[in-house]
C-alpha cells in the first residue's frame, strides 16, 4: 500500500520537473534570440556572414570555440553550436571597442541596459541555465529575477519576441507561486 507521504513526494517531484520543463522552454527562446541577435548584428556590422573570421576581432579562446564547431564536411555552422558562455564573453569589457560600441550604434536601445548591466544579466542567466541543465535548481534561487533578466534583455534586443515572452514569464511566475509557494520579485532595467 502506498502511503500519503509517498504520493505527496511523487507529486512534488512531478511538479518540480514540470516547472523545470516550462523554464527550459522560456530559456530556449531567450538563448536562441540572444544568439540570433549577436549573429545578425555582427554580420551587419562587419558586412560579412562569417563575421568571426574578421582578422583580430575574436581572441584566441573565442576563435577556438568557433573553429571547433566544424562539421565533418568541413562546413562551419558555428552560431548554433557555441555555448552561451561565448555570447556572454562577447559582452565583456574585452570586446567593448570591437563589438559593444558597434552594437550600440546599430541598436541604441542597448544604452538602456549598458554593457555592464547586459553582461551581468547574462552571467546570472548563464548560471541559472547551467544549474537548470544539471537539475541543480532550488526554489531558494531567485528564479523570478532570472526570468526578469531574460525578459529585460529580450525587450532591448528583440521587442517583438519579448512581447510574446511576456505572457509566458507571467505564467511561469504564477506557477512558481502556486506550486512552490515562491513569491516572485520583479526588477526593472
Amino acid at each position: 500500500m502506498i502511503s500519503t507521504y509517498e504520493v505527496r513526494c511523487s507529486q512534488l517531484i512531478e511538479d518540480y520537473f514540470q516547472i523545470l520543463g516550462e523554464l527550459w522552454v522560456f530559456l530556449a527562446i531567450f538563448e536562441t534570440t540572444l544568439r540570433n541577435f549577436f549573429d545578425l548584428a555582427l554580420a551587419k556590422i562587419y558586412e560579412r556572414r562569417n563575421w568571426w573570421e574578421v582578422d583580430g576581432l575574436l581572441r584566441f579562446n573565442e576563435l577556438k570555440a568557433m573553429t571547433k564547431t566544424r562539421t565533418g564536411a568541413g562546413e562551419m555552422i558555428p552560431v548554433n553550436r557555441v555555448s552561451m558562455g561565448f555570447w556572454v564573453t562577447l559582452s565583456s569589457r574585452s570586446y567593448h571597442a570591437k563589438i559593444w560600441k558597434h552594437l550600440i550604434h546599430l541598436h541604441p536601445s542597448l544604452k538602456l541596459i549598458g554593457r555592464r548591466g547586459f553582461q551581468h544579466r547574462l552571467l546570472v542567466v548563464r548560471d541559472f541555465r547551467n544549474k537548470l541543465a544539471h537539475h541543480n535548481i532550488t526554489l531558494q534561487r531567485n528564479i523570478a529575477r532570472d526570468i526578469d533578466y531574460m525578459q529585460q534583455i529580450t525587450e532591448v534586443i528583440a521587442p517583438t519576441i519579448a512581447r510574446g515572452m511576456k505572457h509566458r514569464a507571467q505564467t511561469l511566475k504564477k506557477i512558481l507561486v502556486a506550486e512552490a509557494g515562491f513569491e516572485p520579485t520583479t526588477q526593472r532595467l
